[in-house]
């Protein structure tokens, strides 16, 4: 099933509050195993195979072609629940990008599934690789009116990400010196202004914090001011397969953080 006919034959919750709820799709097809996913492709691992210090890395973390599954639920989420089929008030919602999703390990030692298991409540990644606060913002106000978590936990994401819905599939553009230079022709496009990302960045949030009130939901977040001093500050750090990403080490680190490094928002 394509991408096109997968969106036409997804069945998601019905509510009346806002006509957003048409966008709660995840960054993978319904029902699908991947060997490989986003940044984590056979190419880059054969060219890191290729460089003796980046093999000696793969080696080191146990990295091989066959030791990874990325498998996604029929929304396209990397979860093995169909989101339709599940009692609302039973799980914590965990949103973020690529650190979230896990790019390069596997899913049961990304930090979402070990904060889950530390915590003993049931929880969805709702991670997709390369999004923005607004991606998160998109899938929250999809699914928590239909499944009312009682907990929102978010890493948040890199400053300066946008996304953007054509056709309904959602699009996301990154650094504005780099990919955003692929979307916009004329560099001096207002979505450069440094007070513009600011400013999206923060009505994101906000949106985000409203829903949480709206449903009574707490919202958990390492917002961006504390982000970087405390992911710096974890003393070890294992390599994923794709040796861009984090590996498992990191994220036990990151699921292990004491209550004082997350930030009740709502």
């Amino acid at each position: 099933m394509n991408r096109g006919e997968y969106t036409r034959h997804l069945i998601i919750p019905k509510y009346n509050h806002t006509l957003h709820h048409r966008y709660g799709l995840g960054p993978m097809s319904g029902y699908q195993s991947y060997a490989w996913y986003s940044m984590d492709t056979e190419k880059r691992f054969d060219e890191n195979w290729a460089d003796p210090d980046k093999r000696a890395l793969l080696e080191k973390y146990g990295w091989t072609k066959t030791n990874i599954e990325y498998n996604s639920n029929r929304q396209g989420f990397r979860m093995d629940v169909d989101l339709n089929e599940i009692d609302s008030n039973t799980y914590d919602f965990y949103l973020g990008c690529s650190l979230t999703f896990g790019t390069g390990i596997n899913v049961q030692d990304t930090w979402s599934h070990k904060m889950s298991n530390r915590l003993g409540r049931p929880g969805l990644n709702f991670g997709v690789p390369g999004g923005s606060i607004e991606t998160q913002y998109r899938i929250l106000r999809c699914w928590a009116p239909a499944l009312k978590p009682k907990r929102v936990y978010t890493l948040g994401t890199f400053f300066g990400r946008r996304e953007f819905l054509e056709d309904n599939i959602p699009t996301n553009i990154g650094n504005p010196s780099h990919s955003w230079k692929n979307f916009v022709e004329d560099p001096r496009h207002e979505l450069y202004w440094y007070s513009e990302i600011q400013i999206s960045h923060v009505r994101a949030y906000d949106a985000i914090r409203a829903v949480c009130m709206d449903y009574g939901i707490e919202l958990y977040s390492i917002r961006d001011d504390r982000r970087k001093e405390i992911i710096k500050s974890i003393p070890a750090r294992s390599e994923g397969r794709d040796l861009a990403h984090p590996g498992p080490i990191w994220h036990s680190h990151i699921a292990n953080l004491s209550d004082d490094s997350w930030e009740r928002l709502a």
